[in-house]
């Protein structure tokens, strides 16, 4: 078949798919899963498909820099690979090295038998267009044969994906061990035409590179070494089977790890040459170099990589949405008008899917619900019976469809939570039209690790990070995400820009949307030591009370100030002591330049305030309070 103007060809000589297999684990104690895949079959990819293809092509040419000048082989199958044809190979050259050689000897024997003059012929190599969507999109579709091993299903997040990433922490059990659950998962997609390689680690980096190198400098090719099983054949005679799965006990990765080339740590080529020229070949080396070296040797993708296999940054799965989202659907001939009868049906919609989530082992993050509504107060019955026609079409009840949208701070299988939070949205759109059509879909993603905790440890019962994720979700559920805020340090000298309010938790999608909640909700409910801050003893004073907008003092000068005092909201004050001067001043690139010099003014009376003289104007200003 013609090769594509994108210079790449795949070759095979079988109609069996060449996928390889790994599991692995995010840091930390999970364990995951990881399949490595070569070639695939599927539906196309929607959205960014062209962004997602022009990115592999590019990956593609920078590792096979024959695939620049023209069509170039990157990936071919066992008859292929033993006639001579090898990733990386000018097509011209592969189809060179794929004909076969005929013994001419045979056409010499005339005098033989028909059946001692045949020749048996080698397979023909065919040489296929490589449809890199297509590859991304079989890759999909086989995620879901492994739905059932593990709860969240990942695609490989480099260019030119060839793994699928299986989060198995517990799931081990299930299956009779992580060995059984490998056996499984390999037997599963052998079944499907597929061969892989399984590799069971503490970090999707180390399963990726044990998925991928088998301790040679090469790529592995399926060679099966790793797994050993001994068992029985019909004959009643044992037979040892040599499985292509790698087992790592947790925490034991590193040294094994450490002997694998440097190709194994998904870095770029540039960062593979850089090394190469240093004389760093293994990842043991790598690791060894000072971090603080890193960034000017590396690029940024580089050093990330880096510290994702040291397991000092937390790689996240990218889950694959199911083919089938839990969602739930209510209509009925006769409209709920009520505020009640509403919730009635939400609370119905919410409890089948609550079952749901228990069964997939998932939880809530979003919940989008679409009310189909009818404006005139007209029941779906009353339409049915009006006559379809265009002259009464203007009689006919409009529709419209109100969406509802609500969010929870941390993944949750609650459905008291999820009707909560409802209601207080529903309550807030102050709906008073009849609704026939409620539609409810659910954003899932993985439960948070549960916890041990004492039965007899009082504290441990009530955990403050659930406690204040439960008010946040309520709290946004009624008043909206960007009425619940919070305020945080700015860099800035200027006190007025010092502090700024934002959501209380981050609005992310995707995968990082619950551990990145997770992460701020809990730094808000212990903000407690190693949260950054620097000490009460280093941090200047600030009054409690920042005035919005300065107060403008009439003194002049420091003399009349003590004197005359602050005269505010109608009291005057009598200073007894005044504390500083504490400057601050800001650059002269600065549009909006300061040169200030505060002071912390006691009163008579026991109050506080922070004044402040303009070095400019030398006008006194009054800009908080400390009461």
């Amino acid at each position: 078949m013609p090769v594509t103007q994108s210079g790449v060809a795949a070759a095979s000589a079988s109609h069996e798919a060449r996928p390889s297999g790994t599991r692995d684990a995010a840091g930390r104690s999970e364990r995951t899963h990881s399949l490595r895949q070569t070639s695939g079959r599927g539906k196309s990819v929607k959205g960014g498909a062209k962004e997602l293809e022009l990115t592999d092509l590019k990956w593609i040419r920078t590792l096979f820099p024959a695939a620049r000048n023209g069509p170039a082989v990157i990936a071919v199958c066992d008859q292929a690979w033993q006639r001579g044809v090898r990733p990386g190979m000018p097509l011209a050259e592969a189809r060179s090295m794929a004909v076969p050689l005929l013994n001419q000897r045979s056409h010499q024997s005339a005098g033989r038998s028909r059946s001692q003059r045949e020749v048996k012929t080698p397979p023909e190599i065919q040489f296929r267009e490589w449809q890199p969507l297509e590859d991304r999109a079989g890759l999909i579709s086989l995620a879901e044969l492994t739905r059932r091993f593990s709860p969240v299903t990942g695609l490989d997040q480099m260019p030119a994906p060839d793994c699928l990433i299986l989060e198995i922490t517990g799931c081990g059990p299930l299956f009779g061990g992580e060995s059984a659950l490998a056996e499984q998962l390999l037997r599963t997609m052998q079944s499907n035409g597929y061969r892989c390689r399984v590799a069971v680690t503490d970090s999707i980096a180390a399963a990726w590179a044990f998925a991928h190198y088998d301790g040679d400098v090469r790529m592995a090719r399926s060679s099966g070494r790793g797994h050993i099983r001994s068992v029985s054949t019909p004959a009643g005679r044992d037979q040892t089977l040599n499985l292509p799965i790698l087992i790592m006990p947790p925490g034991q990765h590193s040294d094994s790890m450490g002997r694998l080339p440097v190709h194994a740590a998904r870095l770029l080529p540039s960062d593979i040459d850089v090394l190469s020229q240093l004389g760093l070949l293994t990842i043991r080396q790598l690791l060894d170099l000072p971090r603080e070296d890193l960034p000017s040797r590396l690029s940024i993708d580089g050093v990330r990589r880096v510290q994702q296999l040291a397991g000092l940054d937390d790689e996240l799965i990218v889950p694959i949405p199911e083919s089938s989202p839990i969602e739930a659907e209510w209509s009925s001939e006769f409209p709920a008008s009520q505020h009640d009868e509403i919730l009635q049906v939400l609370n119905h919609l919410v409890a089948q899917m609550a079952e749901q989530f228990v069964s997939r082992h998932v939880g809530c993050i979003r919940l989008k619900g679409e009310l189909h509504c009818l404006t005139e107060g007209a029941s779906s019955t009353d339409v049915s019976l009006r006559t379809q026609s265009i002259e009464n079409a203007s009689t006919l009840p409009k529709k419209e469809m109100r969406t509802l949208i609500v969010e929870t701070v941390k993944p949750t299988q609650a459905a008291d939570l999820l009707m909560d939070v409802l209601s207080l949205r529903l309550e807030a759109m102050k709906l008073s039209l009849s609704v026939e059509k409620i539609h409810l879909l659910a954003t899932t993603c993985p439960l948070p690790t549960a916890r041990q905790k004492d039965l007899f440890d009082e504290t441990q019962h009530v955990v403050p990070s659930d406690e204040l994720a439960t008010l946040i979700s309520r709290l946004n559920g009624r008043l909206g995400a960007d009425a619940v805020l919070v305020a945080r340090q700015a860099d800035d000298v200027r006190p007025e820009y010092s502090v700024r309010l934002t959501p209380a938790v981050p609005d992310l999608q995707g995968a990082t949307l619950s551990l990145n909640r997770e992460d701020v909700v809990h730094q808000l409910a212990t903000p407690a030591e190693g949260d950054g801050r620097t000490s009460a003893v280093t941090t200047p004073l600030r009054p409690v009370r920042l005035l919005s907008a300065p107060f403008l003092l009439p003194q002049r000068t420091s003399a009349a100030l003590m004197m005359e005092g602050i005269q505010w909201q109608g009291q005057s004050y009598r200073i007894e002591q005044i504390i500083g001067p504490e400057r601050l001043q800001t650059a002269w690139w600065h549009d909006d330049a300061i040169q200030r010099d505060y002071y912390r003014v006691r009163t008579t009376v026991g109050s506080l305030f922070w004044i402040y003289r303009d070095l400019v104007t030398n006008q006194w200003w009054l800009h908080g309070l400390f009461d």
